[in-house]
């Protein structure tokens, strides 16, 4: 089953653009904490990954259907990453 072509709108595509951002970063902090790497190599993971990790998010919320969507996921996987790099003990 396809899906019908959906127009981009503004609330769309500042969520796949900057919307996603923070949760980037956060998700390559979170693999790079949980990495068994030295710190060092873990830093240079995280900043290795942080724009593949922006881009693939980016074009995933762009998909979403509505706005609200989109910012629903990128909420969420902010809110995940956060918690994965803030709230769990190392």
């Amino acid at each position: 089953m396809t899906h019908p072509y959906v127009r981009p709108t503004a609330s769309r595509v500042l969520a796949s653009t900057v919307g996603v951002l923070p949760a980037s970063v956060l998700v390559a902090a979170a693999i790079a904490r949980f990495a068994p790497l030295a710190q060092p190599a873990a830093l240079g993971l995280a900043y290795a990954l942080w724009v593949p990790v922006w881009l693939a998010m980016a074009c995933g919320v762009a998909c979403a259907r509505s706005g609200r969507r989109a910012w629903f996921i990128a909420a969420t996987t902010t809110a995940t990453a956060a918690a994965c790099v803030f709230a769990i003990p190392h």
